[in-house]
């Protein structure tokens, strides 16, 4: 080994141990007394860095991106003791630790920026948007500090900060796949929160993702005993809405719903919550979607339209972690989806009359407008020989309505 560089290596392990809790203050402390030697003899700083790496191991890694962690406040968006830090990054500079621990220090950068990120999404609900608070940050107070830690003229710099911002992105979509539930649950009111994430997700391609994760979540906190059918099928509800934002082709909904579909199978009641559902009247977001009418169960197609899909149709992607053959109801809309649950309308059909006959016999006025406005309703959008005999109930409380009008008036 060279004299001057053994020289070196001695004069900065001088008093240095490891097993002390300021040992890396040591260390730096031994650096900064040999700084100008060491900016004048570049050249010995690569072989001085595998001399302190051997002698230190990952505890010099790990020192390193702690410095650079406690360097900056997240709250304050600025560094802590600037001068203190800036001394100190002039000495990482020095040392070529920058380029040497690469890997260490943009982990700590990425920490750092994972902190703020938890913060801005703490303090702020689903309608409100947390891009451009974020982006403000990290091009007034963050990307500052990033340059002064690798240097202004590093030849990298853009990339770094572009695979910081790719790092902050796919964190930002992780710790809002943990809120995903409350957002459908708050649906529509969560729309922001919603198209943000949609957006965050085509940059960062973890769709599959956002599903597994979701999918454990409302195995977990929706399909139990403690949850009532009727909560179920809100949160069902909610969730085609809410999913559709996130993923129009529908293959995240196939993916996410399958185990609720079978779960409410499994229900005695699930049918009869649907239809009560969707016979309430005006506050059932089921009754207002059969009363926007038509005939189709599937939505419309844009390669069926008058003017065809247009210049700018793409085929919709698949992913393979998503896609499941067996749960393929692309396009239904909710309503036509509760219905598939079961495979067939006649088991829903039989279920609204049975449920019709206990309306109609328990209505002692005999008013059959409001059953007989859902009854057309839903002829047009399902066809089934089935509808007769609740043609026929609706039919005979006319007749006992037209017999009572007229026992009324013989007797006086």
């Amino acid at each position: 080994m060279n004299a001057d560089i053994k020289g070196l290596y001695d004069e900065c392990i001088d008093g240095v141990d490891v097993g002390d809790e300021d040992w890396m203050q040591s260390l730096m402390k031994n650096a900064g007394f040999l700084q100008k030697e060491l900016c004048h003899s570049p050249a010995v700083v690569p072989v001085l860095n595998l001399l302190l790496y051997n002698q230190f191991k990952g505890a010099l890694s790990s020192s390193i991106a702690s410095i650079i962690e406690l360097g900056f406040d997240v709250e304050e968006g600025s560094m802590s003791n600037s001068k203190e830090t800036m001394k100190m990054l002039k000495l990482f500079h020095t040392l070529q630790w920058p380029e040497v621990y690469k890997k260490h220090i943009m982990a700590a950068l990425i920490k750092l920026l994972e902190q703020k990120i938890s913060l801005i999404c703490s303090d702020s609900d689903f309608n409100s948007s947390t891009k451009s608070e974020l982006d403000e940050w990290i091009v007034d107070c963050f990307f500052p500090y990033v340059t002064e830690v690798f240097g202004e003229h590093n030849q990298s710099q853009l990339t770094m900060q572009n695979e910081l911002r790719f790092a902050g992105t796919d964190y930002l979509v992780k710790l809002r796949c943990k809120e995903l539930f409350e957002m459908v649950a708050e649906y529509p009111e969560s729309l922001v929160a919603l198209k943000e994430l949609r957006d965050n997700i085509k940059h960062t391609d973890n769709i599959a993702y956002v599903g597994k994760a979701f999918r454990t979540a409302l195995k977990k906190r929706l399909l139990h005993l403690g949850a009532s059918t009727s909560q179920i099928l809100d949160i069902y509800v909610s969730m085609i809405k809410a999913l559709r934002v996130l993923d129009s082709s529908d293959f995240l909904l196939n993916f996410v719903a399958s185990p609720v579909r079978s779960y409410l199978l499994s229900r005695k009641d699930a049918v009869r919550c649907i239809v009560a559902s969707l016979t309430e009247g005006k506050e059932s977001e089921l009754h207002g979607e059969l009363k926007q009418g038509g005939n189709l169960a599937y939505a419309a197609d844009e390669d069926d339209e008058e003017h065809g899909p247009g210049v700018n149709w793409q085929p919709r992607k698949r992913n393979k972690e998503l896609f499941d053959p067996s749960t393929s109801a692309s396009g239904l809309d909710t309503l036509a989806l509760l219905v598939s649950i079961y495979g067939s309308t006649d088991l829903f059909i039989v279920e609204y009359r049975s449920l019709l006959a206990d309306k109609l016999l328990s209505n002692i006025t005999y008013a059959t407008d409001h059953e007989v406005a859902n009854l057309e309703l839903l002829k047009i959008r399902y066809t089934s020989i089935l509808w007769c005999m609740c043609h026929t109930y609706t039919h005979l409380c006319y007749c006992l309505l037209a017999i009572d009008t007229t026992e009324h008036k013989s007797y006086n």
